[in-house]
């Protein structure tokens, strides 16, 4: 069996094994997400050379949300330094809700994680970049560079988040 025979299975077994596990739900705080059919779900890989192999509904256009605090600190590790990350946001579980601010109030105004909500907000300020436009686009840049180059904003999706 080849490697990438191996890899294809693998993600073949893991989409059969969990696509319809229980328990998950869409965020019904944000209406878009909300309306999005949840019996949806996919699991791809994209090797170093660059094949890519996906299982189940991959064309679907997912949001990536928390996925792409990922990305934005990869970007942040590449700029600043892991020791710099480590010191000025963490790399600690919160054992709160992402979007809580309380480890905040916990522990010095450090939010612990670059996972969490008030941790990807320090990540995205120790990017570098002399303005907001450049910085974004250096995230964008990432975000593609590890993702697709494909991923793009959605409008509504945005204009549903700000509802919240």
């Amino acid at each position: 069996m080849t490697d990438l025979t191996a890899i294809k299975q693998a993600v073949t077994n893991a989409w059969q094994q969990f696509h319809q596990a229980p328990g998950g739900a869409n965020a019904d705080y944000i209406p878009f997400l909300a309306n999005i059919p949840s019996d949806l779900a996919a699991v791809a890989v994209v090797t170093a050379q660059g094949d890519i192999i996906s299982s189940g509904d991959a064309d679907y256009r997912f949001a990536i949300e928390s996925i792409s605090k990922v990305c934005t600190l990869a970007l942040a590790l590449e700029d600043i330094g892991p020791q710099a990350v480590q010191d000025q946001i963490g790399a600690d579980p919160t054992g709160l809700p992402f979007n809580s601010v309380m480890a905040l109030e916990l522990h010095n105004d450090k939010p612990l994680s670059p996972l969490v909500n008030a941790g990807a907000i320090a990540t995205v300020s120790a990017v570098t970049a002399k303005s907001a436009d450049e910085r974004w686009q250096r995230i964008l840049t990432m975000q593609r560079r590890l993702g697709s180059e494909n991923i793009a904003l959605s409008d509504e999706l945005n204009q549903s988040e700000q509802t919240t």
